[in-house]
């Protein structure tokens, strides 16, 4: 009995690799117009909800914000899809300037204002 080798497998291949493998015979398959979407944790789309919970905030608050312009935002047609990344860098952006941090800045003004 003879066995055709092309179809025996022997690997110790990890997961990431075997993605790998398929997104490349994806790849193939469907010529040059295939893109992968990879979703990581931290670039994660929400919906209104999720971004609600995500914020701490109330569905109505986050709405608000919204037809302000105050906050990052994606529409497509009537959905609204918020970044995990661009909410996170938007709570830090708000961040607060401690006291000596603000005594820095006071200190560097006056000196160079003078």
């Amino acid at each position: 009995m003879q066995h055709n080798l092309s179809n025996i497998a022997l690997t110790l291949l990890t997961v990431p690799d075997i993605r790998n493998i398929f997104r490349e015979e994806l790849s193939a398959y469907f010529g040059s117009n295939y893109v992968p979407y990879i979703q990581s944790e931290t670039d994660q789309l929400l919906n209104v909800d999720e971004a609600a919970a995500f914020l701490g905030l109330k569905k109505e608050t986050l709405y608000g914000k919204v037809r302000r312009r105050e906050i990052p935002v994606n529409k497509q047609g009537n959905r609204l899809y918020f970044s995990k990344t661009e909410l996170t860098e938007w709570v830090k952006g708000g961040r607060k300037l401690t006291t000596q941090e603000l005594d820095v800045k006071a200190s560097t003004f006056r000196r160079y204002k003078k």
